[in-house]
């Protein structure tokens, strides 16, 4: 009788300790799978910002090359202005 007593405590301590461990498992993947779902989701941001520069890119490289794109990009990416043209610097704006 108290051999049957034994195995049915060890039985039971185990299935607790079981039970224990697989609902902490669980917890833990599901942490793990809602912080890659956010990962995702910031990586499909991150992949649609990059589309927009993309297409921006290609509409520059398709612009064709007359005075009115040079003139736009020497304003743009080299700060230069014509002679005749009168620049206000402000610097409450970035």
């Amino acid at each position: 009788m108290k051999k049957q007593r034994g195995t049915a405590l060890i039985i039971k301590v185990l299935a607790v300790f079981f039970a224990v461990v697989g609902i902490f498992t669980v917890m833990s993947l599901q942490l793990k799978k809602n912080q890659l779902l956010e990962e995702i989701d910031r990586l499909k941001e991150d992949n649609e910002d990059n589309l927009a520069v993309i297409e921006g890119l290609r509409e520059d490289l398709d612009a064709p090359v007359d005075m009115d794109y040079i003139i736009r990009v020497a304003r743009e990416r080299l700060g230069l202005c014509l002679p005749h043209e009168i620049v206000f610097y402000n610097d409450l704006i970035d």
